[in-house]
């Protein structure tokens, strides 16, 4: 795994029912978004699935950012996205000083025809 990557290995998330409610409901207010999914547990901390009616990385970087924004903590934010031919893939880590934070995976792409 790269570099970049090596701060979300291991890192433990502190994520109670209220956050996972608060990331549906901000996904579901999105109109960009066709389909998505919200999961979560202790070592891999919350997986997020978005797909967009019409891609774009641009529209996929909007909806993260303001994600990003909305999750936020007081302490630190820290992200790192990758590009690939489907979508893009952001890992994001907020949290408040001396508590843990928030480990957050989040891939966006396009929705797939089921033809």
């Amino acid at each position: 795994m790269a570099d970049r990557f090596r701060i979300f290995e291991g890192f433990r998330s502190q994520i109670g029912a209220d956050s996972l409610e608060d990331i549906e409901g901000f996904i579901r207010a999105e109109e960009a978004v066709e389909e998505y999914m919200v999961e979560s547990d202790a070592e891999d901390g919350i997986k997020i699935h978005m797909s967009l009616k019409s891609f774009s990385f641009l529209a996929a970087k909007d909806i993260f950012l303001r994600l990003a924004e909305f999750m936020r903590r007081s302490c630190y934010n820290i992200y790192t996205s990758e590009e690939t031919k489907e979508g893009v893939r952001y890992l994001f880590l907020t949290g408040m000083e001396g508590r843990d934070g928030i480990k957050m995976d989040i891939t966006i792409d396009e929705k797939m025809n089921d033809e």
